[in-house]
Formats: C-alpha cells, sequence, structure tokens
C-alpha cells in the first residue's frame, strides 16, 4: 500500500480503527488492526496452516531491547505459494509493532484528538524502532524431534538459554565464573557452547560424518543451523534423519553440560556420540515413513547410514 511508504502514513493510518499499544487486547488474525481488513481475510491460506489462530498479538513475536521480533509459527512447512504470500505479509509487519507499556485502544486520532504534533511524535517513534520478523526460529516446530527438545532449541535460537553469559547478564553469576563447562577456556554464550568449543565442535563433525557430510564451521549456532537446514537429499527419510540429528545433538550437548555442571559429570565424547546415535534411532520409530530398517539396526550401522539410505 503506498500509505504505508513513510512513517507520517504509518502513523495515521495505524490509528485509524485501532491503536496498537502493548497488543495484548488484539487479535493479530482477527481483528481490524494492520489493514482495513482482518489478515485471515486478507491471507487465508496462511491463516489456514497458522499454529496461532487465537493468539493476541503480544503473544505473537519477542521484544529484543528497543526493536520487536515478530515470531509466526506454522502447522507444515509452506509452500512455494504460501511462502509467497508469507513474503507480503512479512512486508507489512516489519513497519508494526507493539509498543511496551500503552495501552490498546480503538479509536481514530492521537489520543482522541487529530493533533498534528502527536502525529509527528508518532511518525519519529516509528522512524526510529523498526520491527523484525523472524521466521528462521519457528522452523524449528516441525514435529520431528520431541516437543521438549523443539522449545530447547527455540530458545537456542533466540540466545535465551540460561548459560553461564546469560546468568552473568541477569546478576546471578559473576563474570569471574564465566567460563564454559566443556574447556574452561571461553566465556559460556551459545555460540561457543554449542558450536565453537572444540568439545562441541568434534561431536558436530562426527554426526555429520555419518550422513557423509563435511561441515562448514560457522561463528553463529543459528547461522550453522540454518546451514545445516539447507542441506539438500534425495532420499526423505534421510533427509528427516539429517535434521533429527541437529535437534539431537544440540539438545544432548546441552543436557551433557547440565550434567557436567550441576552433577560434576565427566565429558566423554565417544560416550556422547553413542547415546546421541541412540536417541536419533529410538525417535525416528515414532514417524509414519515406512522404512527399511529398525532402530536397533539403524543405532548399531549408524555410521554406514550413506549406505543405507542412499
Amino acid at each position: 500500500m503506498a500509505a504505508e511508504d513513510n512513517p507520517v502514513s504509518q502513523a495515521f493510518f495505524k490509528n485509524l480503527e485501532v491503536q496498537l499499544g502493548e497488543g495484548s487486547k488484539i487479535l493479530f488474525w482477527k481483528d481490524l488492526w494492520l489493514l482495513d481488513k482482518p489478515l485471515v481475510v486478507v491471507f487465508p491460506e496462511l491463516f489456514t496452516i497458522s499454529a496461532q489462530k487465537k493468539e493476541m498479538i503480544s503473544n505473537m513475536g519477542w521484544c529484543e531491547g528497543m526493536a520487536w521480533r515478530w515470531t509466526l509459527s506454522w502447522r507444515r512447512a509452506l509452500t512455494t505459494e504460501e511462502q509467497q504470500k508469507l513474503v507480503k505479509l512479512q512486508d507489512l509487519l516489519v513497519n508494526h509493532h507493539p509498543i511496551r507499556n500503552e495501552k490498546d485502544r480503538a479509536q481514530w486520532g492521537m489520543n482522541g484528538k487529530s493533533s498534528v504534533k502527536d502525529l509527528l511524535v508518532k511518525a519519529n517513534k516509528i522512524s526510529k524502532e523498526r520491527a523484525a520478523v523472524d521466521t528462521l526460529v519457528c522452523t524449528v516446530w516441525r514435529k520431528i524431534g520431541p516437543p521438549k527438545v523443539e522449545l530447547m532449541l527455540w530458545l537456542a535460537l533466540f540466545e535465551r538459554l540460561n548459560t553461564k553469559s546469560m546468568l552473568v547478564k541477569k546478576r546471578i553469576l559473576q563474570s569471574q565464573d564465566n567460563f564454559c563447562s566443556f574447556c574452561a577456556q571461553q566465556e559460556e554464550d551459545i555460540d561457543h557452547l554449542l558450536l565453537n568449543c572444540q568439545v562441541s565442535w568434534n561431536i558436530w563433525c562426527h554426526i555429520a560424518a555419518d550422513f557423509g557430510i563435511q561441515v562448514i564451521r560457522h561463528q553463529r549456532f543459528r547461522h550453522f543451523y540454518e546451514w545445516w537446514m539447507s542441506k539438500t537429499f534425495y532420499n526423505r527419510t534421510r533427509k528427516k534423519l539429517f535434521i533429527l540429528a541437529f535437534f539431537a545433538t544440540a539438545w544432548s550437548l546441552w543436557l551433557k553440560r547440565n550434567k557436567v555442571l550441576f552433577e560434576q559429570h565427566e565429558m566423554d565424547i565417544q560416550a556422547v556420540l553413542h547415546i546421541l546415535r541412540w536417541r536419533i534411532a529410538w525417535r525416528s520409530k515414532a514417524w509414519k515413513e515406512k522404512a527399511h530398517y529398525n532402530a536397533d539396526q539403524l543405532a548399531a550401522n549408524f555410521r554406514n547410514i550413506s549406505l543405507m539410505l542412499p
């Protein structure tokens, strides 16, 4: 829409029907808040597959500092046509976001009045605070891994897991105690703990090699996740196992970290790999696909997976 091209227009049209505050009383899909029609009417295809049909706007994202990050979740992978619809929705959402500590109001004008001064103030605020749409984190909801594993990975991609670095930020832990639970050489943040620590990286390399894949090192965990998910396979089951392997590896590293930290376990890479391969094998038993192997065969011959699933 042309009216969305500049901050002044955005501030004006944003207040025609509903003034979005913190978004706790406005339904994302069904209320009139973004366009002259509810989003369910404008994007019916996306609404049909949404996993957030009854959510308020305040539950449709995450606030990071001064910026708002939209997080849209789907019941299944999107088709090419649905992805094109999603791009259009993202283009709208990027200029609209909840405002902390402000109430939602249904009215026309600023505070009930058509004040040019208030309009410009709002426009200036919009121009400084841009919103972002994060679709990467929503790809964890694949029903390939257990819900608790998907939640852990979702938090990891948001860098919300309680690593030692996070505990320092929360003032629960002193900065001098912030060392990796595995190597005790670097600060324990998400990127180091789940990826860049040599212990963790060794495990990733072993698991990828089981699939005949040579991993490419990334500095950020979320970039590594994106790279892993982009790998293609001719065999559908092998692709699902490869995705499951990422979920299981991240989960195993996080569990082992907690065992080392809170129960004084020793880090044994071979033991972690053994348990990890069994996790992948047993989880795959829950799938509906007809496979030419059972969990025992897969776990026992995991390193030959490239031969079992060409």
